[in-house]
């Protein structure tokens, strides 16, 4: 009977070790499942709205303001920036975003925000023409210490901050300036990917495709382009209706006029037209313009002879 009674208590043992091991077993294939794959696809941010002060100031000193009252957004300052190349202020606004870094050089997000502050800055003052003080500000943004320090600013961000959609788009607007177009194209579709729903991203991804497509060479695809191109562009503008006081006007009319749509080439060229007289443009920008609206619409005319 001992022998007996103590087999059935090992029996019994061994059945509760067996339920706590089995019990184990199901939460560790509970918990390993709900881990994703490295095959599955990367989770987006929330879409996140810029403020909306940024997209409207017109003067240096609301800029100043804003740039140290959004430097912890970057979706504000990413924008921010975009306004203050409209309104010719880039160069200042990449001295304020340098002083900020300077400050607190560790800080991911300066980091991003200086880099593409000082490369739209340095490009924006190469493309105008300019007054002894921005011709001695961008002597000093041009220097060869504050391009390396913007260059490993912009490296160091998207190594730190790889899950933001605005540090992608702040290095390919970066490339698209300094024309590097396929990089651009990477660097934007990564924005793009990172948050489908940001209107912004759609566009910087346009831009490197109308860029694609004024290399092209061979008309079939360099209609390709200019049709991919427009998806994005309209998508942009879709997803973020101030894109439409932008250049975006002129990305649509380069692929209109690629795809033989003249007189709708035209109608986006009057409306940039309008944007820049409400700007408070520049004569050299309002000839430009006038000069690429007169050659389309040649070109309109020529069709309805």
């Amino acid at each position: 009977r001992r022998v007996e009674t103590g087999g059935r208590r090992r029996v019994t043992q061994m059945k509760k070790i067996l339920r706590l091991v089995f019990t184990a077993a199901l939460l560790a294939l509970t918990n390993i499942t709900s881990i994703p794959s490295a095959s599955a696809s990367p989770q987006t941010r929330p879409s996140q709205i810029p403020a909306p002060e940024v997209l409207t100031f017109t003067n240096e000193a609301a800029m100043t303001r804003l740039i140290q009252k959004h430097s912890s957004d970057l979706r504000s300052s990413f924008r921010l920036v975009t306004r203050a190349r409209q309104l010719r202020l880039a160069e200042k606004a990449a001295f304020q975003y340098q002083k900020l870094w300077e400050a607190s050089p560790n800080n991911s997000y300066l980091k991003a925000e200086y880099a593409f502050a000082h490369a739209v800055g340095v490009w924006t003052l190469l493309y105008y023409r300019y007054t002894p003080e921005q011709q001695r500000l961008r002597n000093m943004l041009g220097s060869y210490p504050a391009a390396q320090n913007a260059r490993r600013c912009r490296d160091e961000s998207l190594k730190e901050l790889p899950s933001a959609p605005e540090v992608w788009a702040m290095a390919a607007e970066s490339k698209l300036d300094q024309g590097q177009y396929k990089e651009a194209y990477a660097l934007a579709e990564r924005a793009m990917k990172l948050d489908p729903e940001w209107g912004y991203a759609h566009y910087t991804f346009g831009k490197a495709l109308s860029d694609l497509m004024s290399l092209e060479k061979n008309q079939r695809k360099k209609n390709d382009w200019a049709r991919k191109a427009l998806a994005e562009l309209q998508r942009a503008e879709q997803l973020d209706p101030s894109l439409s006081k932008g250049n975006i006007q002129l990305r649509y009319a380069s692929a209109y006029e690629q795809l033989g749509q003249f007189e709708r080439a035209v109608e986006c060229l009057d409306r940039r037209i309008a944007v820049n007289a409400s700007l408070g443009g520049t004569a050299e920008q309002s000839k430009s313009l006038l000069d690429i609206r007169q050659r389309v619409a040649a070109k309109a005319k020529a069709r309805t002879r």
